[in-house]
């Protein structure tokens, strides 16, 4: 038998514990408006995730919920970049805005929807 006495992350998804803060801190930050300088973009972070930056098009479709096609993205791109066995991929808008979070399946060359983002 054994016991954990203490456990401690130091890093998660490409983040690192010299880059959190203390509740102390946010505390701090909080009371004096500063926390927006610490507050990390949501497709920030999801950055092991490969990004496609949308078109107008693209970005309307998401909005209204409507289905995407493996047209409109460049799929070569997204998985010559990124692990090919790693079927998913974030879509954001020229501003860096997270619009979706998207699977492709392969297997029936379909584009579906894990995640969307109102702006």
């Amino acid at each position: 038998g054994g016991h954990l006495h203490a456990l401690k992350r130091l890093e998660s998804c490409g983040f690192t514990l010299q880059q959190a803060l203390t509740l102390e801190q946010l505390e701090v930050c909080a009371r004096t408006g500063t926390l927006n300088r610490h507050v990390i973009t949501m497709a920030n972070a999801l950055k092991i995730m490969q990004a496609v930056v949308a078109d107008t098009e693209v970005i309307k479709k998401i909005r209204h919920g409507r289905e995407l096609a493996p047209g409109d993205v460049n799929l070569e791109r997204v998985f010559q970049q990124n692990n090919a066995s790693q079927p998913y991929f974030k879509i954001i808008d020229s501003g860096n805005n997270l619009m979706a979070v998207i699977e492709y399946q392969k297997a029936r060359n379909k584009l579906e929807y894990c995640c969307v983002f109102a702006n």
